[in-house]
């Protein structure tokens, strides 16, 4: 693991048998960017990137699958997504497809990218009923076009800072608007943008002094103007502890501004410690807990190195993306099973993942994904369909 992802040609170079780093603060910035332009991203994180339950991405041999067409492992594991391949590269590394035509052949030296509960549900069940999965060659649905800027206010300050930056200004079709709020100097965090290389004014960034613990201060920044507000925890107070507890009581005094608006953006709040993210049952804020994602990356990556690339394809600009869609952009019938909408949006050049509910159930969550092929989903309004689907032009 390494903090700064500019120092990866130096290790690369010191270490000649193979390595896999993980950039801590790119990987964080690339899943708060993410979250920004896909709202309620975060409940996919935390199923996906950290050990509680739920489903994860699995990668195996393509020893196990040798000559068989995607379709048909797809008709082997009724219990899993097959998401896509990864390809060896011309000198080391691998080539990530996902998203490719169902009747692509496997071979032995590709891996198989799946996502399910278990690691049982990648293997074979010879007896499974075969998936009506379409080839994927129709066009996919158009997103509406973005116009405007979009304007972020980002309260506090940590050493990822210039990171998250950085990941906002990849985004080149883009327009944003970051303003950056702490009570740490002005000279201190310009030194600490310019070190690391980051050029402000490809988001149209701006510096602010202020305590967003101060009510009168906040209420001058005026966050209700604002499409996405994002509350960071403090790498700069004494433990994790003490910068939830301060992160917390932000939120909480964020929601009184906010009460009174007429319009609320979006809020994404990082968190440090995991016990605390029961504290903020019936949030409006979706919520990243930092470490405990880091710590779930780092180890699924030991355990299967080549699960790192599947990241970094999934999470950063361009390439495959999980993104949120309107069940009324597909024809689906008035009563569906997940096998169904596999179908259909599959004609559409799309992978469904599941369906993100509208309301949440008794544990507070809305996202159901992978569910029984046999289900029917029972859409309302609100719902949203969950897919992984090529990337959008910002």
């Amino acid at each position: 693991e390494i903090q700064d992802l500019r120092k990866l040609p130096v290790i690369e170079r010191a270490y000649p048998g193979a390595v896999e780093v993980v950039a801590g603060d790119a990987t964080i910035s690339r899943l708060m960017v993410q979250n920004v332009l896909h709202p309620n991203l975060s409940e996919v994180y935390n199923e996906l990137l950290t050990a509680g339950e739920g489903n994860e991405i699995f990668v195996r041999g393509g020893e196990t699958a040798e000559g068989l067409t995607l379709a048909e492992l797809a008709s082997q594991r009724p219990n899993a997504i097959v998401l896509g391949l990864l390809h060896p590269g011309p000198v080391r590394g691998w080539r990530v497809n996902l998203l490719p035509d169902t009747g692509t052949v496997i071979h032995r030296e590709d891996r198989l990218v799946l996502l399910a509960r278990d690691y049982q549900h990648t293997s074979a069940e010879p007896k499974a009923e075969a998936l009506p999965l379409l080839n994927r060659t129709s066009a996919p649905v158009q997103r509406p076009a973005v116009s405007g800027a979009h304007r972020v206010l980002v309260l506090g300050w940590n050493r990822r800072v210039p990171t998250l930056a950085a990941e906002f200004a990849s985004y080149g079709d883009r327009l944003f608007e970051l303003d950056l709020v702490s009570a740490i100097p002005l000279q201190e965090r310009e030194r600490e943008i310019q070190r690391y290389g980051v050029d402000l004014g490809q988001v149209n960034g701006r510096l602010l002094e202020a305590d967003y613990m101060v009510e009168e201060d906040l209420h001058r920044l005026d966050p209700a103007s604002y499409n996405t507000v994002i509350l960071l925890s403090s790498d700069r107070i004494g433990s994790g502890e003490e910068a939830d507890a301060r992160a917390m009581v932000g939120y909480l005094q964020l929601e009184d501004v906010l009460s009174a608006a007429a319009s609320r953006p979006q809020v994404i709040m990082e968190l440090s410690d995991p016990d605390n993210r029961h504290l903020l049952y019936g949030h409006n804020s979706e919520m990243l807990i930092s470490p405990m994602i880091l710590s779930h990356v780092l180890a699924q990556v030991a355990l299967r190195r080549e699960l790192r690339v599947v990241l970094d394809e999934l999470f950063t600009a361009g390439g495959a993306e999980i993104q949120f869609r309107n069940p009324h952009d597909y024809p689906l019938p008035a009563s569906a099973d997940f096998r169904l909408l596999e179908k259909i949006v599959a004609e559409r050049g799309e992978i469904a993942l599941g369906v993100f509910r509208g309301k949440p159930d008794e544990r507070g969550r809305h996202l159901q994904m992978n569910p029984p092929r046999e289900q029917y989903l029972d859409l309302r309004e609100g719902d949203q369909l969950l897919v992984l689907c090529v990337g959008a032009e910002y």
